[in-house]
């Protein structure tokens, strides 16, 4: 019997907005799994609490960084967290436990933070930082 192999992953928690028709709800739904296609990723969960990985790779802040710009990107998306990395995020006892980073849609100290970032100024390590670290348990209902 082979043993698995463990990837690191990550939860993610994207907040929607209130008020959009389902058509839209499914047109983000589709995006959402078009970006995570093009990417090779995998996710499970709900949109309020996916975990999210890659098959052949561990994935790496940037990996993170990217998905949290591409949702604020959204126009249903309000704000995002992410836990810190890990190669558990198949047991939902450590999900419980991880510590995440928080962003919001509108959030000055996020515009500024793309910017750097797109520019090459600062790496995905110092964003995530920058942003107030992974510092508080995800809270996973």
């Amino acid at each position: 019997m082979s043993k698995r192999i463990r990837k690191r992953g990550f939860m993610v928690r994207a907040q929607v907005g209130p008020g959009w028709p389902y058509q839209e709800q499914a047109l983000f739904m589709r995006r959402w799994e078009d970006y995570l296609a093009e990417r090779e990723l995998f996710w499970s969960g709900a949109l309020g609490a996916s975990v999210v990985w890659a098959e052949d790779r561990d994935l790496e802040p940037a990996d993170q960084v990217d998905l949290l710009l591409w949702l604020l990107d959204q126009p249903l998306v309000r704000s995002v967290s992410l836990s810190q990395l890990d190669e558990r995020i198949d047991e939902p006892e450590t999900l419980r436990a991880l510590p995440v980073v928080h962003a919001r849609f509108g959030d000055l100290t996020v515009i500024p933070l793309v910017w750097l970032y797109q520019a090459r100024r600062i790496d995905a390590r110092q964003f995530i930082e920058i942003l107030g670290g992974h510092t508080c348990a995800a809270q996973v209902h």
